[in-house]
């Protein structure tokens, strides 16, 4: 073999393994994209239901309508959570019986353990008196 039939040969190697580690950075850049995407949407859906369980106590008694924020929430978790039926479901349930005193707690509760699960927050060992009771201060008591 020639000095220049050599040359070709060691310049054909050099680009298939630039093209394979190349090819495998790629692959690997995609797969890194992916992971984040995936890590974001999880933060965005824990992030609502936060929202949601933090403004818990404006979603009772006299305080119902007073402050939009739970309501922010309910409506974000509609896009947030749209390709979930379990979600889907218990929102549509909460929304239709919203004005229901008496069906609010069972329905958030619904509501919050089918967002936890999709938000891979453990709430199964939580009662659900303690998930639909917020913390609210006695009644004359402020500051």
């Amino acid at each position: 073999m020639s000095n220049s039939e050599l040359f070709s040969v060691l310049v054909i190697v050099i680009s298939v393994v630039s093209a394979i580690i190349a090819g495998i950075s790629v692959w690997q850049a995609r797969r890194f994209q992916r992971e984040q995407w995936r890590r974001d949407e999880l933060a965005m859906r824990r992030d609502v239901l936060r929202r949601l369980c933090g403004y818990r106590y404006r979603l009772t008694g006299d305080r119902v309508g007073q402050d939009g924020e739970p309501f922010v929430a309910l409506n974000e978790a509609w896009v947030v959570f749209a390709e979930f039926p379990e979600v889907r479901g218990a929102l549509v349930k909460m929304h239709m019986e919203l004005g229901e005193s008496e069906r609010l707690s069972e329905n958030y509760v619904s509501l919050v353990r089918a967002m936890a699960g999709v938000a891979r927050v453990p709430v199964d060992d939580i009662d659900d008196v303690m998930l639909a009771r917020p913390f609210t201060p006695p009644s004359g008591r402020v500051g």
